[in-house]
């Protein structure tokens, strides 16, 4: 029984001071902080503060974890991630004669969608 406990012990000690030590190093943002779902964006009225705290983290030696989602909104009008991507033609690019969806877009890139605004 002694042998178990002591096991246990160090293991939780583990479990406890590496999950502590982890947190310590970085904060991560979801994609709630963006401009209604746009990458390389953030929303300045829900995360007024958001430029501020990061730089209070990196004063703290901490990190801060964007998370991406894998697309980028080719509708939305005045978006420079797009725009940008367009001139340096960046997108993945079907392969010839097998674009699925050139009939419906008149476009070789391949396009998808995620995370729709307003919809959750």
């Amino acid at each position: 029984m002694e042998i178990f406990l002591l096991i246990f012990s160090k293991r939780t000690f583990f479990l406890i001071f590496f999950s502590s030590f982890f947190c310590s190093l970085f904060r991560y943002g979801d994609i709630d902080y963006f401009r209604q779902q746009l990458d390389f964006t953030w929303d300045p009225i829900r995360f007024k503060g958001l430029p501020n705290y990061i730089d209070w983290l990196h004063k703290q030696g901490m990190k801060f974890i964007t998370i991406l989602d894998p697309a980028i909104d080719s509708e939305e009008a005045n978006y420079t991630v797009f725009t940008k991507g367009q001139q340096a033609d960046i997108w993945i690019k079907w392969p010839e004669r097998r674009n699925i969806q050139f009939n419906e877009t008149n476009n070789t890139n391949m396009l998808g969608y995620v995370w729709p605004y307003g919809l959750f």
